[in-house]
């Protein structure tokens, strides 16, 4: 793997089905491949 998977946790917080799905699978697919994501979108300081 190059890089670190990283997912926007805006598109699990959205009203659009599509893109709650979407970050659903995203993160799953990266913990089985590598074991960790990189999250952007929080709110975390």
């Amino acid at each position: 793997m190059d890089r670190i998977p990283s997912v926007d946790l805006k598109d699990f917080i959205s009203e659009d089905p599509k893109r709650k799905q979407k970050f659903i699978n995203d993160i799953g697919k990266a913990y089985e491949d590598i074991g960790f994501v990189a999250l952007k979108g929080h709110f975390f300081r």
